[in-house]
C-alpha cells in the first residue's frame, strides 16, 4: 500500500500533507481554546492553547524541512522530542483541569514531570558523539516519554468522565513512541515509511484530543442548562422551567392537568429535627412525586415545600385523582410526613397561571379540613375563597 502511495507522491509530500493536517486540527484547536478562555476564564484553555502553538511551530518546521532532499534526518531531534513532549505534558494538564482543580500533590507531581525533560534532554545530548542530535541516540527522551504517558494515564483516566477516549489517546501516543524507537533500533532512524507512520499517529492523536475538548464542552454546555433549569436540591424542574412547558401543551389544545402538593407541618419538621432532616425528607417526597408522573408529565418544585406536576391525560388510569393518591399513600408510608394535595384541570380558555392558581385553591383546600388528603378544584369551585393571583 505504501509503494501505491508513492507512485502518487513523494515521501516529502506526504510528510508536508500530514503536517498540514496537523496544522488544520491545531488551528481549531487554538480557537476554540481562545474562544472559550475569553468566555469562562479557565486556565485550561491557556494551558490547551499554549500545547497547539508548541506543537504548531514544529510543525511548521517539518513542512519546511520536507523541502529539502533527505528530510528524514532533519525532522528527527531533540528540539522536535521535547517540543512533542513539552505539548503532550501541557494537554495532559489543561484535560485534568478540565474536571478537576490541582491540588499541592498533582501540582508536584507534573512539575517533576516538567523538570525532567531538560534534564532527559541534557542526558541525550551527551550520549551524541559528534553533537549532531538525532533519536538514534534520544533513547533516554524516549523512555521518558513513555514514563511520562504510563504516569498521566494512571493520574488522569480515573478522574474524567472520557476514559475510553482518553486511553486511545494514551495509545496513540504509545504508538508513535513506538514507530520511532524501531525506526532507531533497526533501521538508525533513516526509514521514511515508519517516518509517515509516526506523522499519522500523531494526526491521530490530536484528533482524539480535539474530541475529548469538545465533548467537554458539550458537557459544560449540558449542565450549565440543566442546572438552569432544575432546583439543586430536589432536581426537579424549576418553576420557569415548567410554566414553558406546560404553556406549549396548553398552546396545543391538550387534555393537561396540574397537581399541587405540599408537605404538612414542615416548618415544623425544620424547626423540631433540623434542616437536614426536613431536607431529606423534600428529596424523597420530590422523588415519589417524579416517579409517579414520569409517564405522564413532570414534575417541579415551585418554591419551599411546594412541589407542582403537570400531567397529560393520555389514558384512564392516568386520571390526575389518580396519581394524587398514590402520591399521598405514598408519601405517607415511606417518609412519615403527610402531604395535602390539590389538583385541577384545563378548561378551555384558560392560561397556566389561571389553572396553577386552581390547583393551589384545592392544595389550600386539603389543608383546611385535615391534611393529608387530595382535593379536585372543580369539585369544591365556590366553595372556597379564591387566592390572590401570583
Amino acid at each position: 500500500m505504501y509503494e501505491n502511495v508513492k507512485l502518487l507522491f513523494t515521501d516529502s509530500d506526504i510528510i508536508a500533507l500530514t503536517s498540514m493536517c496537523h496544522l488544520y486540527i491545531m488551528l481549531i484547536m487554538m480557537l476554540m481554546a481562545f474562544r472559550l478562555y475569553m468566555k469562562q476564564r479557565s486556565n485550561a484553555y491557556i494551558l490547551l492553547f499554549l500545547s497547539v502553538v508548541i506543537m504548531a511551530l514544529d510543525r511548521l518546521m517539518i513542512i519546511n524541512d520536507s523541502a529539502l532532499d533527505n528530510p528524514t534526518q532533519q525532522v528527527l531531534g531533540a528540539g522536535r522530542s521535547v517540543l512533542f513532549m513539552t505539548s503532550f505534558l501541557l494537554i495532559n494538564v489543561a484535560i485534568l483541569r478540565l474536571y478537576k482543580r490541582f491540588n499541592r500533590k498533582m501540582r508536584m507531581r507534573f512539575t517533576i514531570l516538567f523538570l525532567g525533560v531538560p534534564i532527559t534532554s541534557y542526558l541525550s545530548l551527551l550520549l551524541s558523539p559528534d553533537g549532531s542530535y538525532i533519536e538514534i541516540t534520544a533513547w533516554p527522551l524516549i523512555i521518558y516519554q513513555v514514563l511520562i504517558a504510563l504516569l498521566c494515564y494512571r493520574w488522569i483516566a480515573p478522574k474524567i468522565n472520557q476514559r475510553t477516549r482518553y486511553t486511545c489517546a494514551i495509545i496513540a501516543y504509545l504508538g508513535v513512541l513506538l514507530t520511532i524507537f524501531i525506526n532507531v533500533l533497526w533501521y538508525e532512524g533513516n526509514s521514511e515509511s515508519l517516518l509517515i507512520t509516526k506523522l499519522f499517529m500523531i494526526l491521530i492523536y490530536f484528533t482524539i484530543v480535539l474530541f475529548i475538548f469538545f465533548e467537554r464542552i458539550i458537557e459544560n454546555l449540558q449542565t450549565t442548562y440543566r442546572s438552569s433549569i432544575t432546583d439543586g436540591l430536589t432536581g426537579l424542574y424549576n418553576r420557569r422551567f415548567m410554566y414553558q412547558r406546560m404553556n406549549q401543551y396548553i398552546a396545543k389544545s391538550q387534555k393537561v392537568s396540574v397537581i399541587f402538593c405540599d408537605i404538612d407541618n414542615f416548618k415544623r419538621l425544620n424547626d423540631t429535627k433540623g434542616h437536614l432532616v426536613a431536607d431529606e425528607v423534600l428529596i424523597k417526597v420530590a422523588q415519589i412525586v417524579r416517579d409517579e408522573v414520569d409517564d405522564c408529565g413532570l414534575a417541579g418544585r415551585f418554591g419551599g415545600e411546594e412541589i407542582i406536576a403537570f400531567v397529560q391525560q393520555k389514558q384512564k388510569q392516568l386520571h390526575p385523582a389518580h396519581i394524587a393518591e398514590q402520591i399521598r399513600a405514598r408519601v405517607e408510608e415511606e417518609t412519615g410526613s403527610t402531604i395535602s394535595i390539590g389538583y385541577s384541570s384545563l378548561m378551555k380558555g384558560q392560561t397556566v397561571e389561571e389553572l396553577v392558581r386552581e390547583a393551589d385553591q384545592a392544595m389550600y383546600h386539603s389543608k383546611q379540613t385535615g391534611k393529608n388528603r387530595v382535593t379536585c378544584y372543580q369539585e369544591i369551585e365556590g366553595k372556597i375563597t379564591p387566592l390572590s393571583s401570583y
